[in-house]
């Protein structure tokens, strides 16, 4: 470098740094000094509640249950049941959908039993049971996942049925089937009791079992909803041979008590179509449901609803 270069960098070298006050937001920032700034912010995290995803399921939910190669072969043997959860499209789905319309579905959520073997076996319908919802996603189809409960992940909505033996007494049934839904406390947050759905026994129904009734009513036992379950010829023949290849689709219809007992709803037992889940389904007993919300519930309706799908298993 000669001595004129370096002559002509040396007071770009040595200069002084002069401080230059800055105006924000009407103010004289002295930057004389160092300014120190907070960078940092609070990122907090939520977990996904039982309302967020019936939120996303306006329409309905399409429900798809395991089928265990142990119950096909062996119609004795009683597994721990397993569903996997969809949303319901109506625009998509056909009036009778068979078992591919299922399986195409990403599922939204699970719900897994946990019961006691002996029970399983001896009591069957009327056994003790806790379903729990829990907020797995994946495929409808089954992947050989462990029976009951998974390890290490919590319920986000638990729903139980506790021992009733349905014996009558004189047109009467003392012990009526029921099945309770709550919300579990977790993280310091307490639970929550939405309510249950419970059997509407009719004193003609021991001599008429072909029109059944059950009663969904809230956490202060208000009645939200009636469920009528037609068989046989009732109801112009509606379930006759349902669910088979004769007649698709069982149907319980979902009433409203304060609007003169309209039908407002819908669940369905699908035929699940001529195929080896089909052929095989009265063995398995492992169905496809497709439940119908009422228009212009809410997310906590549409909670008590479910329950009723699992009441007969």
């Amino acid at each position: 470098m000669t001595d004129k270069e370096t002559y002509e960098k040396t007071p770009l070298l040595n200069a002084t740094a002069i401080p230059v006050n800055v105006v924000e937001h009407g103010r004289y920032i002295d930057e004389s000094s160092p300014q120190s700034m907070s960078m940092s912010r609070t990122i907090q995290a939520e977990a996904a509640t039982i309302e967020d995803f019936m939120d996303e399921a306006r329409d309905g939910l399409m429900i798809r249950e395991r089928v265990y190669l142990s119950q096909i072969l062996c119609a004795l043997c009683e597994k721990q049941t397993q569903f996997k959860v969809a949303n319901y499209d109506p625009n998509t789905t056909p009036e009778e959908p068979d078992d591919n319309q299922f399986v195409t579905r990403p599922a939204s959520f699970q719900v897994r039993e946990k019961s006691e073997c002996f029970q399983r076996y001896c009591c069957h319908q009327m056994r003790t049971l806790e379903l729990g919802v829990f907020p797995v996603g994946g495929t409808m189809m089954t992947m050989g996942e462990k029976s009951g409960w998974p390890d290490g992940i919590e319920p986000i909505l638990i729903m139980e049925k506790p021992f009733k033996c349905p014996i009558l007494c004189c047109c009467y049934m003392p012990f009526k089937p029921e099945m309770t839904v709550h919300r579990p406390a977790a993280n310091g947050t307490p639970g929550e009791y939405f309510g249950r759905t419970v059997c509407d026994w009719k004193w003609y129904n021991c001599c008429w079992p072909y029109d059944t009734y059950m009663n969904v009513v809230d956490g202060t036992e208000q009645l939200q909803y009636v469920l009528h379950r037609p068989s046989l010829c009732t109801s112009g023949f509606v379930n006759c041979c349902a669910p088979t290849c004769c007649n698709k689709v069982h149907r319980v219809y979902i009433l409203d008590p304060r609007n003169n007992m309209k039908i407002v709803g819908e669940m369905q037992n699908v035929f699940p179509g001529c195929n080896a889940r089909g052929i095989c389904m009265f063995n398995s007993a492992a169905d496809n449901f497709i439940v119908k919300f009422p228009e212009n519930a809410n997310a906590c309706k549409y909670i008590l609803l479910t329950p009723h799908l699992v009441l007969s298993l």
